[in-house]
């Protein structure tokens, strides 16, 4: 479940596909002092992304720092509708200047300001990493209840689209996706003496724990697993 940690100061929402507005970027704010003895705000900034499939939001902790825009998206080459609520007293600066950007700035780079405070958006929402599913068009949960389309990597955690077949690499690292026969685990290469898929961990001891009996790793044609 994802946490807001102080109170609502900047938050950034997109009209999706149905027609319904989900924010994209949220920041919050602490009022704190600092080790130098000042006062001011700290800021925490969560990335936003609405899961059609689940009907469910995911605001994601990604760093700090005082609010900024980049400007609008876009969706097939057409702008994506975007609205800003700013906290009283809050403003947002440009990323290619420490300068805040006064509201007729941000009316130009096409967002629209909203006034009515968005609620705690919060509630019900996960701290879930997503990524984009092209076949899905949808924003799936990275580690948790991914789509049949998607691979997260055992080994370095990248995720990537997938046909399907046993014997897909990650693009990434290259390492095999396949789980072993004996113990479940990924990156298991195959035996091309017994036919197995095996890890580097039970890689050692499978020649005496076959199916069909002792694999003879001997054999000329035989190869350790990369």
């Amino acid at each position: 479940m994802s946490e807001q940690t102080g109170e609502l100061a900047v938050v950034i929402f997109e009209r999706e596909l149905d027609g319904e507005w989900h924010p994209v970027q949220v920041f919050t704010r602490r009022w704190i002092t600092f080790a130098d003895g000042r006062e001011g705000w700290t800021y925490d900034l969560f990335d936003g992304s609405w899961c059609r499939r689940d009907e469910r939001l995911h605001l994601h902790y990604s760093g700090g720092g005082p609010p900024y825009v980049e400007g609008c998206g876009a969706r097939d080459g057409v702008p994506v509708p975007t609205r800003i609520w700013l906290a009283s007293g809050e403003r947002v600066r440009g990323t290619s200047s420490d300068a805040h950007l006064p509201p007729e700035q941000l009316t130009a780079m096409g967002y629209e300001l909203v006034t009515e405070h968005p609620g705690d958006i919060f509630d019900g929402a996960s701290d879930e990493k997503t990524t984009w599913c092209e076949k899905c068009e949808d924003n799936i949960p990275k580690f948790v209840d991914q789509c049949e389309h998607l691979v997260t990597c055992w080994s370095c955690r990248e995720t990537y689209g997938s046909e399907g077949d046993e014997e897909d690499r990650c693009p990434s690292c290259k390492a095999s996706q396949h789980e072993c026969d004996h113990c479940g685990d990924g990156g298991a290469e195959t035996c091309i003496f017994c036919g197995q898929w095996i890890c580097k961990t039970c890689w050692a001891g499978h020649d005496d724990d076959t199916p069909t009996g002792k694999c003879e790793r001997g054999a000329p044609d035989w190869k350790e697993p990369a």
